[in-house]
C-alpha cells in the first residue's frame, strides 16, 4: 500500500490533437469503448494499492468527459472509500502561490482556454 499512487491513463489524446492531428483519424467509437475500459481497470487497481489516507491521481491528455469526469464518477460509485479532493484545495496545502487557471474540483487545461495541450487531473483521497 502506498501514500500516493499515479495512474496516467492510456487516453485518446485529443488534448494534444493541435501537434498531432493525425491522431483524430485514428479515434473510433470502439478505440474510445476500450479505453475506457482499461482507464477504469487502472483506476481499480490504482485504488488497490491505496493506503487509507492515501491519495489517487488519475490523469490524461483527453479534454473528453467520457474519460475524465465521467470515469471518475463511475469509480466512485464502486469506490465508496474515495472522495474528490478538489485541485484547488491540494494546491493550496502543497504551493505557497496564487493557484493556477483551470483548477477547481479537477485540473483542467485545453488549448482553446489556456493555449497548451489539454490535461485533466483528478485527486482522489482514500477515507480513513
Amino acid at each position: 500500500m502506498f501514500d500516493r499512487v499515479l495512474v496516467d491513463a492510456p487516453c485518446s489524446g485529443t488534448g494534444t490533437w493541435r501537434r498531432q492531428p493525425e491522431l483524430r483519424w485514428r479515434l473510433t467509437p470502439e478505440r474510445l469503448a476500450a479505453l475506457q475500459k482499461t482507464q477504469d481497470g487502472l483506476l481499480d487497481d490504482g485504488a488497490r494499492h491505496t493506503k487509507p489516507g492515501g491519495r489517487l491521481v488519475y490523469a490524461t491528455c483527453s479534454i473528453l468527459p467520457c474519460e475524465n469526469e465521467d470515469r471518475i464518477a463511475v469509480f466512485l460509485e464502486r469506490h465508496s472509500d474515495f472522495a474528490i479532493r478538489p485541485a484547488r484545495q491540494v494546491w493550496a496545502e502543497s504551493v505557497d502561490t496564487a493557484a493556477p487557471p483551470g483548477l477547481g474540483e479537477f485540473f483542467k487545461a485545453t488549448p482553446l482556454k489556456d493555449g497548451m495541450d489539454g490535461f485533466f487531473t483528478a485527486v482522489l483521497a482514500r477515507i480513513a
